[in-house]
């Protein structure tokens, strides 16, 4: 009697032939993750290297860039130096030197120099001014001024700023500033080297601020706070096309891009408001 046959007698062959395709792909998957593993630890070595690259390439500008900011510095200061030296040498009149021209270039490359720092020299264009007999001479040293207020008015306003550009005035002109800001200018009288104005306020309740302008205001110094913004008026040449028209500029700009003035008499007063008691101080 025969023995029945085992069904599949024949699979084997087909098992022995999906198990050594299968093998490759195993074998193919194996070297391509390797391959891929390979490429990206490659990639990832490239990117590190081009960072370090980078990052040194930075560091080094970095670096250069103090190196010339200390460079500036250091000649700005010394430039300074030796202008007020020379200023208190000879007592407060510049007028009264032998070479008035160096004085002058002086003070033009120390403001030049000085033209993005919140450092004060109207009071020594003020005095050289007033020693000057030359109208050439003082038309020369209120350029100089001018075209320092004019790169710092271009810096302050050239994001979110608000500017007049240089607009002709006459003594009881009312001139409105930007919609935010409920203020507006008013000319009260126009001298030859001067306007007196007042920032007046919309609210009736407010009192108005007065002050004069003059060739020589720079808007990073002469400048008023009004909560996030700050208000430049600055004295500008008359109309070339006729002399006897008096021009200002008047400049809105972002309070933080200039540094606030220490008051010592607001300071006393809120220090007296916090830890005195005191609410009825003017």
């Amino acid at each position: 009697m025969e023995e029945p046959q085992e069904s599949g007698k024949d699979t084997p062959k087909g098992f022995k032939i999906w198990d050594s395709i299968n093998k490759t792909l195993i074998t193919v998957l194996v070297a391509a993750i390797a391959g891929m593993v390979s490429l990206i630890g490659y990639k990832m070595e490239n990117d590190r290297a081009a960072s370090a690259e980078h990052n040194k390439a930075i560091t080094a500008i970095r670096d250069s860039w103090v190196k010339q900011k200390e460079l500036d510095l250091d000649l700005g200061v010394k430039m300074f130096q030796t202008l007020l030296t020379n200023f208190l040498q000879t007592g407060g009149t510049l007028g009264k030197m032998e070479n008035l021209r160096q004085q002058i270039l002086l003070l033009k490359l120390t403001s030049l120099n000085f033209q993005d720092t919140p450092i004060n020299l109207r009071a020594l264009y003020e005095e050289l001014d007033g020693q000057m007999t030359d109208a050439a001479q003082k038309e020369e040293l209120r350029k100089i001024a001018q075209e320092v207020a004019r790169r710092q008015a271009f810096r302050l306003t050239i994001q979110n700023g608000w500017d007049t550009g240089e607009i002709p005035v006459k003594a009881g002109e009312e001139i409105a500033l930007r919609e935010d800001l409920p203020f507006k200018i008013q000319v009260n009288e126009v001298k030859n080297d001067k306007i007196m104005v007042s920032l007046i306020p919309l609210d009736p309740n407010r009192k108005p601020l007065s002050f004069s302008v003059d060739y020589f205001a720079m808007p990073i110094i002469d400048n008023t706070k009004l909560g996030v913004y700050r208000v430049s008026v600055m004295r500008v040449a008359n109309d070339p096309q006729n002399q006897t028209v008096p021009r200002m500029r008047i400049i809105v700009f972002d309070s933080y891009l200039a540094p606030d003035r220490f008051d010592i008499k607001e300071k006393t007063h809120d220090y007296e408001k916090e830890n005195m008691g005191i609410t009825n101080i003017q």
